[in-house]
């Protein structure tokens, strides 16, 4: 229905009388208005009811359809730092509708899985594309050696898409050890000087990496959900 309402709707589909709904939303759109994106099939008939929670007010509510379907690609990966840059596009001729109006994407580490990379708000239109910019990738998090880092858009694969095959890309990093601390540092006074000595630290006494954080992703998958009054 309009988002600029305030009346708290539901909307329900049905493909036939007396069964069971097939796609649904409560609060999806602002406020508490409802908002659902689907796919549908030409010529099969649907059945919409709309309702408003706690009142019989009367409410607008629109229809739309578009034709087409999106298609998430990788466009760009690029490591500048510890900073990892992935750039998404939407290189289909549909609007993503996204997960209650988000694209959630997945980051991969060594293929261990880190979690969702996401922008609230931000589902791509046909066309667009959006930078996201995820930090961490250092001795600190990884440890030394080579890391792939792996980039999967629409990762629950909430958005139908004209190619679901061609959503991941990846790059390989290397990370050397860093410079060991000194041990027993010495400073002598000289006639307008210092002399520093000391002793370098073995390889194996610096710490090991603790458990990995990338900022910019997280285990969180949220949706625009209020609580009715």
């Amino acid at each position: 229905d309009i988002n600029a309402q305030s009346n708290d709707t539901r909307v329900y589909v049905y493909d036939a009388c007396g069964t069971s709904y097939i796609a649904t939303d409560d609060d999806g759109g602002t406020g508490f208005t409802s908002l659902l994106a689907m796919d549908v099939v030409g010529g099969t008939t649907y059945f919409i009811e709309w309702d408003d929670y706690w009142d019989s007010d009367p409410f607008d509510w629109e229809l739309s359809f578009q034709s087409g379907q999106p298609d998430f690609v990788v466009s760009s990966m690029t490591m500048s730092g510890d900073t990892l840059s992935v750039e998404v596009t939407n290189q289909g001729t549909a609007d993503s509708p996204g997960y209650f109006g988000t694209d959630y994407h997945g980051l991969f580490v060594d293929n261990a899985y880190l979690g969702y990379v996401a922008e609230s708000g931000v589902a791509l239109a046909a066309g667009a594309s959006y930078t996201y910019m995820l930090s961490g990738f250092n001795y600190d998090n990884l440890g030394v050696g080579e890391h792939g880092i792996l980039f999967a858009c629409d990762v629950d694969d909430d958005v139908t898409e004209s190619d679901e095959m061609n959503n991941t890309d990846s790059i390989t990093i290397t990370i050397d050890l860093p410079p060991a601390a000194p041990r027993n540092l010495v400073a002598t006074a000289g006639e307008g000087s210092v002399d520093l000595t000391w002793d370098p630290a073995p390889e194996e006494s610096l710490p090991a990496p603790p458990v990995l954080q990338i900022a910019g992703a997280t285990d969180v998958k949220t949706k625009n959900v209020f609580d009715s009054p």
